[in-house]
């Protein structure tokens, strides 16, 4: 992920939130990691003033396996891939 991502230190629940560079748009994210059968939500869903739209929220659910890292480490190009 580029420099300066952030992620929670979740309570409970099977959720991360990431907050990622200002420059990056979370609905970018999610169009282009979809693009790649990996689903995000975006932050500023959970926002009814649009905040959050450098967050993107995954959910850790299910099980770890060899498919959830690659798709961890897909996310993580497609997010290094949008340029300011």
């Amino acid at each position: 992920f580029p420099e300066g991502t952030r992620i929670s230190a979740p309570q409970g629940g099977f959720v991360l939130w990431v907050e990622l560079p200002r420059h990056i748009d979370c609905f970018e994210v999610y169009t282009l990691a979809l693009e790649k059968n990996i689903g995000i939500t975006p932050g500023m869903l959970f926002s009814a003033t649009r905040k959050f739209k450098n967050y993107i929220r995954i959910n850790c659910g299910n099980p770890w396996n060899k498919d959830s890292e690659l798709a961890l480490e897909q996310l993580a190009s497609v997010i290094k891939s949008i340029k300011s």
